[in-house]
């Protein structure tokens, strides 16, 4: 196997076709994709600074790896790391790859000392994998039996809803009687202050339109950190929206014919991510997040989507809704040189004191 490495922003285009082939392959999630990598190049990173390396079989690609360096310092000590580029956003970290093989690893190692940069490196950082997944699976597996020392953490806990082979009224009748209750109770109470109407919108001005006015109007603006306020977060959804057509989904709460909620999310093989709710805070006494979540809900269950992925960490209101959760860890993995393998030394002997 041998390397190639894509450095133009311009030029990822050829791959486009192979790598979404990969990502279909292998059942990634929407994350892996190469729109969403892509997304992130041009928003996150300005079009620079990231590497896609390529591990090739003959003049087939066996697997991708997007990554960039940052400069940071780990225990007061600098160091230069390793990302990949879905650490910017992921919501399921996995390898993109043909088949997860030990040599495919060992090409993107090696693959790193063929760029000018990267052949220091002291630290990689891989969060967000999904326990028991490829990712996790090859990567215990391939650092035990090549000598890297590594760290491994507690991930996210990000709650899932089932969505097929059940009806919306049986899904509702699994729910604890007290979670159908408040449900119940916070639909009754905005229909009881106004009239309602929920509406999906598909054209793209009058979603950004939508967007940035909640957005202003929410709570996250009052902090600054809502979409609005981050110009590399704004252009990032902007380009999903433009790129990926009717697989993006952005439903809209009309009050008094106002928008006060909107929520967005993209379809990506049968399974909904729910990227994205927010509501204008003069409303929030009428639940309207709740409100248009369960409309969107049932709007999965009717369309015969498999899943609602919630896409973010466990949170009690998330736990109405759902049970199901998929455990993430994160990794560290550090470099076989002596400042990188010290580095190690001093992270373990910290932790094992703090433990």
């Amino acid at each position: 196997m041998r390397t190639r490495v894509i450095d133009v922003y311009d030029d990822a285009v050829s791959i486009k076709r192979k790598w979404d082939y990969l990502v279909e392959h292998g059942k990634l999630d929407v994350s892996a994709s190469y729109l969403w990598t892509i997304a992130l190049w041009e928003s996150h990173l300005k079009k620079k600074n990231m590497n896609i390396i390529l591990v090739e079989n003959g003049n087939d690609i066996s697997g991708i790896f997007p990554v960039f360096l940052k400069k940071k310092t780990m225990r007061k000590l600098p160091i230069t790391t390793v990302c990949p580029v879905a650490s910017l956003f992921c919501l399921h970290n996995d390898l993109v790859v043909h088949e997860p093989t030990h040599d495919i690893l060992s090409a993107f190692f090696e693959g790193l000392k063929s760029i000018s940069g990267f052949r220091k490196w002291n630290v990689m950082e891989i969060p967000s994998v999904v326990v028991g997944g490829i990712a996790d699976l090859m990567l215990k597996s391939f650092l035990s039996a090549n000598g890297y020392k590594y760290i491994v953490s507690k991930g996210p806990v990000s709650p899932f809803i089932r969505t097929k082979n059940l009806s919306w009224e049986e899904y509702l009748k699994s729910l604890k009687k007290k979670a159908r209750g408040n449900f119940k109770r916070k639909q009754n109470i905005i229909r009881r202050e106004g009239g309602t109407i929920i509406k999906q919108i598909s054209e793209y001005d009058e979603i950004l339109h939508i967007m940035t006015t909640v957005e202003s109007r929410s709570w996250k603006h009052q902090r600054g950190s809502a979409i609005v306020d981050k110009d590399h977060q704004m252009t990032f959804y902007k380009l999903l929206i433009k790129n990926l057509g009717s697989h993006f989904i952005f439903f809209v709460l009309f009050f008094n014919d106002k928008p006060i909620c909107y929520s967005m999310g993209l379809l990506h093989r049968k399974r909904y991510y729910s990227l994205k709710t927010s509501y204008d805070d003069n409303y929030k006494k009428v639940s309207p997040g709740i409100v248009l979540r369960l409309h969107l809900l049932q709007y999965c269950f009717e369309n015969d989507f498999c899943e609602f992925d919630f896409c973010g960490e466990e949170e009690q209101w998330k736990k109405e809704f759902t049970i199901d959760h998929r455990e993430h860890k994160n990794y560290i993995i550090f470099n076989k040189d002596i400042y990188s393998r010290f580095i190690y030394l001093i992270s373990q002997f910290i932790r094992k004191n703090r433990d």
